[in-house]
């Protein structure tokens, strides 16, 4: 092979056979060509040897040194550039490097860059970045050039550092909402606490009622005082419960103020950091029906039309029609078609079970709707207040964006898709009154449009089985959408940084897509063909016993035990004659291990495999009870047992098959180490889970850094 010196001295005798106007180069100590004065040699079509740096390949450096990206953002784009030259091909090798983010933090790289003759446009990298629930604090990597070929020169940004801003550091507490109704009789209000944003970490918080409500303790309720320890892990919601007194005195409404204090651990006071209950009188005296409703009154088995509700006035149940000017409160009631309420001067109050015209919905304006209403067939105008906690109905529609409450879940207002595999969202609709033809579709597809795919890449919803299905790149994708929720509003606003609007693929194979509107939609993979799937595992006698996780992981049965299946996200075509049916292949990480997948045919007329990987029995026990998790599509985990300089760190692929205990009393979670199960000279890990369930857990030293 030949050296660069050897390079250098075979350019030169070429470019002496055409002229001798050549100036001969110096030698170094050796006798070799001394080149370190030149930055390049170019030999024109002439033989002439040059050194004019504006006519070589260029110059190939990072545009800029230093970039931050988000640990929720999903990924990272740095820009290269050509300058300096275009002639001929310029090569460039870039690698990521770990600094004090490894490979759980991001997706590590390596590839060649290449511009062709005369090419200047600049190249950019995209790096993945996972967005755990460890608390890291902010980390950072490296991307580096080099090995640049032909006459390339590298400049002087060689080397760029991304720093991943950890988006667990913190979590919030606060109230689910800043106001709540109780009414007197009731007996006990039911105020509730809640844990969001990251899981790692114990937090606690204390709580009590202070002054300024106009409600009188041991007269109108029992003081309350304590605080709430969330373990790591867990973020369910804490409930405080006052006890009511029913006095049955005519005093009106009366108010008790709650405050939540004295944060622990690595936790922020959200913007609910206080809130107000509200006691509603349940003592009418005399009350009778009128235009105007000063008093409480109890509308079961009454229709009422273009009334006034002052702010001492309350209608409960019944049925309402025509204009409602409220400034009281509406509880229970049923709306009538073409009625309107709407605020006076005093906001009025919604609350309770509130159903409105399913052919011609309720218009809902310039009113306060309360947490825990429960909504049907309305239309919630632009200037309502619209709390935490309200739960979305049937056919609940918002006149704009801002209305819509903070972390709803939007699954009944959407619709589901009934099919046999899953229940999947109607994505082909939105809740906002004036929204695009195709709904929430039509928002990731304009999402899409950003991302590098096939021209004319077009993304539609199977209103047979819910799956938003498309095909790119030869890979055909069928994904299944379980869940869409509002994650930008009053909250995101005011306390935490939006969701970044974009598509992430998650390392568990779960897509995460939130639109220009703040909605979040959950998809996960799901088996392309699940009649065929039962054909191909009906010759193991397995094809009657196969449940659907709402994770989209199957559960085949076994007798007594049982196997998990996660499927790809994709689908690929195979050769005509490849043989339908369960099949497998030597397992890409573990020795003497097997991937399954599944050959089938679409269309009638190809054939598609599937691969089939194996999962955790119970993902969601080893996030809620380890340390940190990482969880793969393909049947790897990197698991966190412990706390502090105890955590142990476990690195694997699942088995396929799990071993049940139904005499098992419940425990925690375990993992022990075991014998060689696979002879690959490691030993192996068997996981108990608390319900007894057992699982192999295979030790791989480099499947996952």
């Amino acid at each position: 092979m030949l050296n660069r010196n050897c390079l250098y001295l075979l350019i030169l005798v070429f470019s002496l056979n055409f002229t001798t106007n050549v100036q001969a180069l110096p030698e170094d100590s050796l006798g070799n060509p001394d080149t370190s004065e030149l930055n390049t040699i170019i030999v024109d079509d002439f033989g002439n040897v040059s050194t004019d740096f504006s006519s070589s390949a260029g110059v190939v450096e990072f545009l800029a040194t230093d970039y931050e990206v988000n640990e929720s953002d999903g990924n990272i784009t740095v820009t290269i550039n050509r300058v300096n030259g275009s002639n001929g091909v310029a090569e460039v090798i870039y690698s990521t490097h770990n600094g004090t983010a490894k490979g759980l933090d991001y997706i590590a790289k390596q590839n060649i860059l290449r511009w062709i003759d005369g090419e200047t446009e600049d190249k950019t990298i995209t790096i993945g970045i996972y967005n755990d629930v460890l608390v890291e604090g902010t980390e950072s990597f490296s991307i580096k050039l080099s090995t640049p070929t032909s006459y390339t020169q590298l400049g002087t940004n060689t080397e760029a550092t991304i720093s991943i801003i950890d988006n667990d550091v913190e979590t919030t507490v606060q109230f689910t909402s800043e106001s709540y109704l109780v009414t007197e009789n009731d007996g006990v209000a039911i105020i509730k606490v809640t844990r969001e944003g990251g899981r790692a970490g114990e937090v606690a918080v204390k709580y009590k009622i202070i002054d300024g409500g106009t409600a009188t303790v041991d007269e109108d309720y029992v003081d309350a005082e304590g605080m709430f320890i969330w373990n790591s892990g867990n973020n369910a919601h804490q409930e405080i419960v006052i006890s009511i007194k029913d006095d049955h005195l005519i005093e009106g409404n009366e108010t008790i103020q709650l405050k939540l204090f004295d944060v622990e651990g690595k936790a922020i006071l959200g913007v609910f950091g206080e809130t107000t209950l509200t006691i509603i009188e349940d003592d009418t005296g005399e009350c009778q029906s009128t235009e105007v409703i000063d008093c409480i009154w109890d509308n079961d088995g009454y229709l009422l039309e273009d009334v006034e509700i002052t702010e001492y006035g309350q209608i409960i149940g019944g049925q309402l029609s025509g204009t409602i000017v409220n400034e009281g409160i509406i509880e229970n009631v049923s709306l009538l078609a073409d009625s309107h309420i709407i605020g006076g001067q005093t906001v009025g109050i919604i609350r309770g079970n509130i159903q409105g015209n399913p052919d011609n919905p309720t218009i809902l304006d310039n009113v306060e709707i309360a947490s825990d209403v429960i909504l049907n067939h309305v239309i919630i105008g632009k200037n309502a207040i619209v709390n935490s906690g309200v739960i979305l109905g049937d056919n609940v529609l918002f006149e704009t964006n801002s209305t819509i409450p903070y972390m709803a879940n939007l699954n009944s207002v959407l619709g589901h898709i009934n099919a046999t595999y899953l229940p999947a969202v109607n994505l082909n609709r939105d809740v906002l009154l004036n929204s695009s033809r195709n709904g929430i579709v039509d928002a990731i597809n304009s999402l899409l449009n950003t991302i590098d795919l096939n021209p004319g890449f077009v993304l539609t919803q199977n209103l047979e089985n819910g799956a938003l299905e498309f095909d790119t790149q030869g890979q055909y994708y069928k994904i299944l959408p379980t869940n869409v929720q509002q994650v930008w509003g009053q909250q995101t606003i005011n306390n935490h940084s939006l969701e970044a609007m974009g598509i992430v693929v998650e390392t568990s194979g779960e897509l995460i897509v939130v639109t220009h509107t703040g909605r979040k939609i959950n998809l996960i993979p799901m088996v392309h063909d699940f009649e065929a799937l039962k054909d191909n595992l009906a010759i193991f006698n397995l094809h009657h016993n196969i449940l659907r996780n709402i994770n989209g992981n199957l559960k085949v049965l076994n007798a007594d035990d049982y196997y998990t299946i996660r499927p790809n996200l994709f689908s690929q075509p195979v050769a005509a004659d490849t043989a339908l049916g369960i099949r497998t292949i030597n397992s890409t990480w573990v020795d003497n291990l097997v991937e399954v997948f599944s050959v089938f045919e679409i269309n009638d007329q190809e054939l598609h495999q599937q691969f089939l990987y194996s999962s955790a029995a119970h993902s969601e026990i080893l996030e809620a009870q380890a340390a940190g998790v990482q969880l793969y599509l393909d049947g790897r985990a990197k698991l966190f047992i412990g706390e502090g300089v105890d955590t142990k760190v476990y690195r694997g692929v699942f088995d396929y098959a799990i071993i049940t205990d139904t005499d098992a009393e419940e425990m925690q979670l375990q993992i022990l180490e075991i014998e060689d199960i696979n002879n690959d000279t490691l030993t192996d890990y068997r996981i108990i889970y608390p319900n007894g369930d057992q699982q192999i857990f295979y030790q791989c030293l480099h499947c996952i850094e």
